[in-house]
């Protein structure tokens, strides 16, 4: 079954090389929805990126997914650095236009901090370009090499 891009929604700050915000990436697969979650925090390139998971699309626009990306780095014991595991979590309205909704970040490696929740109303970008795919396994070895080098470091 083929892989249709549905559309890209962002709302990203860009102030010289530097960019925070983030964009989701959609595409229609028969019924279903699969994606990408970006999340600019420092260099407008090669934003760090995870696959949408548990993706929920309703017929009134309801939509949730959750994913997993690794946005920075911590120090851990002796002073080694290693990458964070950032679990977002999402819940609101998917339509034409916008992904608007409550997104909840947590590091469940840093349990001290509680998750932190944003708002967040991504608009449809008009200008990003989606490629389609001629089934899920296509799509999938697509995503896989943007994820490595930006994807999840767990």
């Amino acid at each position: 079954m083929p892989v249709i891009p549905f559309g890209s929604y962002s709302r990203v700050e860009v102030i010289g090389d530097h960019a925070n915000g983030y964009a989701v990436q959609l595409w229609r697969c028969g019924e279903s929805v699969v994606g990408l979650l970006l999340g600019y925090v420092g260099d407008t390139a090669e934003p760090p990126t995870g696959v949408l998971e548990d993706v929920r699309y309703g017929a009134s626009g309801e939509f949730s997914f959750r994913a997993r990306l690794s946005l920075g780095s911590m120090s851990g014991k002796g002073g080694t650095e290693r990458p964070t595991r950032d679990r977002f979590t999402f819940r609101g309205t998917l339509s034409e236009s916008a992904v608007s909704g409550v997104l909840e970040i947590e590091d469940p490696l840093n349990s001290g901090v509680p998750p932190r929740r944003e708002m967040i109303a991504l608009r449809r970008d008009e200008e990003a370009v989606l490629e389609p795919a001629t089934d899920l396994g296509e799509w999938r070895r697509q995503v896989d090499e943007i994820l490595r080098t930006r994807g999840p470091r767990w």
